[in-house]
């Protein structure tokens, strides 16, 4: 009687498997995520450094020289936002809102990079230092996130 038993465990766990634990640890993951506000805010040469900053809200904030290496952006607002002369080297830019960022000379930044994130608009100096076309450029479809976010 034994056999049935552990049979019907098994069959849980890989249900349970392959359908809660992946929906569960996203929902844990999406909880437990921090929410960085800083709109309007001098931030000049702060070291963020691997941090998680996804969801932050970094609108209209003085970033210049900071350093974001290693760092996670995912899903963050930097609408007008000033990076220049900031590291981005292997910074996540997952669906972050990039619109009127200044991104002049920032360092470590790559087109793949900016693939990943929401661009409506970019400055051309900083478009043209990276070989980044945005007429050619196709917004991943998560940045409709944005559509209805007030900004600017």
């Amino acid at each position: 009687m034994q056999v049935p038993r552990i049979r019907s465990l098994v069959c849980y766990a890989g249900l349970a498997l392959s359908l809660g634990f992946h929906s569960v640890s996203y929902a844990v993951g999406s909880l437990s995520t921090p929410l960085y506000q800083a709109q309007n805010t001098d931030l000049t040469g702060r070291n963020f450094e691997g941090a998680n900053l996804s969801l932050a809200d970094f609108t209209h904030s003085k970033l210049s020289g900071a350093s974001f290496k290693n760092a996670n952006l995912d899903y963050t607002n930097l609408s007008l936002a000033d990076l220049s002369h900031t590291d981005l080297t292997n910074t996540s830019l997952r669906l972050a809102l990039i619109e009127f960022t200044n991104l002049s000379s920032a360092k470590g930044l790559s087109v793949d990079q900016l693939k990943e994130a929401c661009i409506t608009e970019i400055e051309p100096e900083a478009a043209a230092q990276l070989g980044f076309d945005l007429m050619s450029y196709q917004p991943p479809s998560g940045c409709l996130l944005w559509e209805h976010v007030p900004r600017g």
